[in-house]
């Protein structure tokens, strides 16, 4: 097991830890000041709910023969004292691979047959179709018959070309005599392996050659995407390949989404040790790779890291520190440390800090309330201790108009609603799923009804321009809302004093931008498609599911996000108008109590400064609370000097049984 990536996702479950305690306090506080309102629930339990996902999704990506699964073993599984994942010359792992640990159910590897393609069925939807999968039980206990379980990754069978073509394979060219060929058992693998790193959220996603990328469509369309950090492996002694640099530009770079970190290993560099030449020579021709390669690749020499995931593997079985040493995996140990915690973190932290920012206002502003009416009211009972009847007559008035201040502001708070309402309707109009499977299915009929190429594209064109056009509109919708809301806050402060009215802002850029990322990932794995000439129909409704499945996504995602927005728009409004109507109910009885009541002026006057002075405090505890939240959620990965000494220097603890 590598330290270094343990003690980052420590570090990480560290913080998420800290910050749900700390979020599960602030709600306390709320609850037992009375401000715990429904629409503060629900912030907090989507706060609460973000801090629960603790998955960490790691995507390996190379060309066969890399040496994917070796640096997988030699990063993760090393504490098993063998290969945990099958690694050979030639192919390994044949189908797309999910290795993580879900502690409700025991040790297997679920396999999805590569006959489902044919159903045109996605494997997101078969992941709720237990019976689709074939699974077969790990012994933790038996090496020898959990390696045989994980090497069904590997297994392939051999059909006739037409078969293979009925099942959307992407074949490429065969040699003209061939009538059969080899093809995966298996469309997708689920491994579940109790493992300390899998146990705390870590999710690894292996994934097989060009030939299976672009076969399965899902994978790079969706799967990919949703990692935190890629690690793409190329060999020292290919070098970047022609299959390698369109690996990288068509499925890393392009669908690279922001926050990603982007990482590039360079395996197998014990092929360059050669005893018969200095070390410095040996050096030298390592540097000169690692600039070739970033060269073609685009980017700078010292995002490349050069190690052999072989020789790692076997020095931390063996206890062997030199030969770790020299493997350099101690270099991208750190990287992926150092860079995917705080990818996660970001994550995590753009989705709750709105929510967070939110409940801080919703509260501040609903104390502020609470105070300007204690202190009001403190004012009256000094007026009233004057036992001058007229004044009490002109107290009592005033409460009357601020009661008919507050009757007409409800008015003009029940027409508001009105308007947004209609407004929501119309902007929820432009997300209905209702539309976008209508819309699904005509594409689906025009696409049917075209045998060529070009009539295909047509219809999957004109299905993504519809989409990005209802997004568009959409877009139009929250901006009209916002100005509304915006408005309609300014005229609420001036006329009726309410404070911290400042509606939350909404972008639909990151909806839109994503509707295009997806067209342009299907545009370009159908660009080598011949439908009329090889009859790879089968493949291109692949592909259409896929870029149906993630721009439905994409409308789903904006629903509820549009959705959460719209609710939060008007719950500062109804918290201050909830809590101006309780305080000018308490004040119109406090108002009777004046005149009746047993006890003295100053005994009430004593206990509003006691109430007040609470309030007060109450406040000064909101900002420091808000400040402690907003310091944890803020804080960076620190970095652990000592640990990363030790593990550079090439120390290497004994293999964990």
């Amino acid at each position: 097991m590598t330290d270094m990536i343990e003690a980052g996702i420590s570090q990480y479950s560290q913080w998420r830890l800290e910050l749900f305690q700390r979020m599960q306090l602030w709600r306390r506080w709320l609850s037992d000041r009375d401000l715990y309102h429904t629409r503060a629930e629900m912030r907090v339990r989507q706060i609460l709910d973000a801090l629960r996902d603790d998955r960490l999704y790691i995507a390996f990506v190379a060309e066969f023969s890399r040496g994917k699964s070796e640096l997988i073993n030699a990063l993760f599984f090393a504490g098993f004292g063998q290969r945990v994942l099958p690694s050979s010359a030639g192919r390994t792992t044949m189908c797309p691979t999910e290795i993580l640990y879900r502690k409700n159910n025991p040790p297997s590897i679920r396999l999805l047959p590569v006959e489902t393609r044919a159903g045109g069925t996605s494997v997101a939807d078969y992941r709720q179709s237990a019976r689709a999968w074939t699974e077969i039980a790990i012994d933790m206990n038996d090496p020898e018959q959990a390696a045989r379980a994980l090497n069904a990754v590997t297994e392939t069978m051999r059909v006739p070309l037409q078969q293979a073509r009925d099942l959307g394979l992407n074949l490429g060219d065969q040699p003209g005599e061939a009538t059969t060929i080899d093809i995966p058992r298996w469309r997708h693998a689920i491994i579940n392996l109790p493992h300390p790193l899998l146990e705390r959220g870590l999710v690894i996603i292996d994934t097989p050659g060009l030939n299976a990328l672009g076969a399965e469509p899902e994978l790079t369309l969706n799967l990919l995407t949703s990692a935190h950090a890629t690690l793409f492996v190329l060999a020292a002694d290919t070098g970047v390949t022609r299959s390698d640099i369109t690996v990288w530009r068509e499925h890393i770079v392009r669908n690279s989404p922001s926050g990603r970190a982007n990482l590039v290993a360079l395996n197998k560099i014990d092929g360059l040790w050669d005893e018969l030449r200095k070390p410095a020579e040996v050096e030298q021709e390592l540097a000169n790779q690692v600039r070739t390669c970033a060269r073609i690749l685009g980017i700078e020499a010292r995002q490349i890291y050069p190690l052999s995931a072989q020789k790692a593997l076997l020095a931390k079985i063996r206890g062997d520190r030199d030969l770790l040493r020299r493997s350099r995996i101690a270099e991208i140990e750190q990287a992926l440390s150092s860079r995917l915690i705080p990818a996660k973190q970001e994550i995590v932290r753009d989705n709750i800090t709105d929510s967070v920012t939110e409940l801080r206002e919703m509260a501040y502003a609903a104390l502020q309330e609470r105070l300007r009416a204690q202190q009001s009211e403190l004012e009256q009972l000094r007026i009233a201790d004057s036992r001058n009847a007229l004044v009490m007559e002109n107290t009592a008035q005033s409460l009357r108009q601020e009661q008919q201040a507050f009757q007409q502001c409800q008015q003009q708070f029940n027409v508001l609603r009105k308007t947004f309402t209609h407004l929501s309707n119309q902007l929820y109009s432009h997300l209905t799923l209702a539309d976008m499977d209508r819309l699904a299915a005509q594409t689906r009929r025009d696409m049917s009804l075209s045998a060529t190429t070009r009539g295909v594209r047509l219809a999957m064109r004109k299905f993504f321009q519809t989409s990005h056009d209802a997004m568009q509109r959409a877009a139009g919708d929250v901006q009209d809302i916002k100005t509304f809301m915006d408005d309609t806050c300014r005229n609420f402060t001036r006329e009726f004093g309410l404070n911290g009215l400042h509606p939350r802002s909404f972008s639909s850029g990151k909806y839109l931008r994503e509707i295009e990322r997806l067209e342009a990932s299907h545009d370009s794995m159908m660009r080598g498609l011949r439908l009329y000439l090889t009859g790879q129909v089968v493949l291109a409704n692949q592909f259409y599911n896929s870029a149906v499945a993630g721009v439905r996504e994409v409308f789903v995602t904006a629903s509820r996000d549009a959705d959460n927005w719209l609710r939060t728009l008007l719950s500062p409004l109804e918290s201050q108008l909830q809590e101006r109507r309780d305080l000018l109910k308490r004040r119109l009885q406090n108002s009777q109590r004046m005149r009746s009541a047993s006890e003295t002026s100053h005994q009430r006057a004593t206990a509003l400064l006691e109430k007040i002075a609470i309030t007060k405090n109450q406040l000064s505890e909101l900002q420091q609370i808000f400040a402690g939240i907003n310091q944890q959620l803020h804080r960076r990965e620190q970095d652990l000097p000592v640990l990363r000494k030790r593990v550079l220097s090439g120390v290497c603890q004994e293999p964990e049984s």
